[in-house]
């Protein structure tokens, strides 16, 4: 899921009101849809980017990758080298994981708040994704997500603004 973002106040609301049912499609999903084993990450950042800069040249705002998953990918580290290699692109991504967190992810986007690290060494500018719980497998699920979301969002747009 994308969606463009950017640093209007008066648009706050409509963002609230989309991440709010965003949340109420995370209660269907977690007890309506089986995840796949293994999913493959990089088509999908790869699709993101193309439409992410497509968007960026049509009326300059930047995108947001909504990512919901139990965070278990079996191209982790490509996906990271790609976004990694595409630092300055007008994208930002969220992980929504549905099962709790997964070390991987902790060790590769939490841990370095959101400023990634391709295989060579290569760090980005900018904090181009960052993690949100939404199931640690529990009966209830966190409640708070739809508050959260939006500080996230907005620190990695404010991010990508300032370096642009």
């Amino acid at each position: 899921m994308m969606m463009p973002t950017q640093e209007r106040n008066s648009e706050r609301k409509s963002y609230h009101s989309s991440i709010k049912s965003i949340v109420e499609s995370y209660d269907y999903t977690k007890h309506h849809i089986t995840y796949p084993e293994h999913s493959l990450l990089e088509p999908l950042i790869n699709k993101a980017l193309k439409d992410a800069q497509n968007r960026y040249e049509v009326d300059g705002t930047i995108s947001l990758l909504i990512i919901l998953s139990n965070g278990v990918f079996s191209d982790l580290n490509k996906a990271i080298n790609r976004l990694v290699d595409a630092d300055g692109a007008p994208l930002i991504t969220l992980f929504v994981l549905m099962d709790g967190m997964r070390m991987d992810i902790y060790d590769s986007i939490v841990q370095r708040k959101g400023k990634l690290i391709n295989n060579s060494g290569h760090k980005t500018k900018r904090k181009l994704a960052k993690v949100a719980v939404y199931s640690d497998g529990s009966t209830f699920c966190d409640n708070r997500l739809d508050k959260e979301i939006i500080p996230l969002i907005k620190s990695m747009a404010t991010d990508y603004f300032r370096i642009h």
